[in-house]
């Protein structure tokens, strides 16, 4: 499994995983509901030979922050 960094968007920590940060374009994945960034263990390893892949928790799921006042 890819390592997992925090970052924080408008106020909301989020969890992501990033294949190569010094590539500009990049292969996102986004979980569907209710899952998490870990929907994309298998794909994101195969897509990172050829592109950079970028998986992310969206406020509310898996690692990422579950803020009260959020309007999701």
């Amino acid at each position: 499994m890819l390592p997992t960094t925090d970052h924080v968007i408008d106020g909301v920590r989020c969890a992501v995983r990033d294949t190569d940060p010094g590539r500009p374009e990049a292969v996102v994945f986004v979980h569907g509901n209710p899952g998490p960034m870990d929907d994309w263990d298998g794909l994101v390893p195969a897509v990172a030979p050829v592109a950079r892949a970028v998986a992310m928790d969206l406020p509310g799921f898996g690692r990422a922050a579950r803020p009260r006042r959020f309007d999701y």
